[in-house]
């Protein structure tokens, strides 16, 4: 099945709420990291990933959803799971 895309006024392709979510994740891994959990606003998290906090909120029901979601991302890493079964 392909991924459902919208075509916005300027031509680009708008994308697929999948793909947003995912866009969200990649853009806050390093908020996160850098802050922790308890150091990082959802506003920071928001500025991040380049959405308003509305739309981070209509993706992720919590910062704590969104957290998991990061560190879920870290842990299907190649370069990561390397490290950690060097490291273990």
């Amino acid at each position: 099945m392909r991924p459902q895309t919208h075509q916005c006024r300027r031509g680009a392709r708008r994308l697929s709420s999948r793909e947003r979510r995912q866009a969200i994740v990649e853009a806050v891994k390093r908020v996160f990291a850098e802050k922790g959990f308890e150091g990082t606003t959802t506003r920071e998290l928001a500025q991040a990933a380049k959405v308003s906090e509305g739309l981070l909120f209509k993706h992720f029901p919590s910062k704590k959803s969104l957290y998991a979601a990061a560190v879920g991302a870290y842990a299907e890493d190649p370069i990561w799971l390397e490290w950690m079964w060097k490291n273990i």
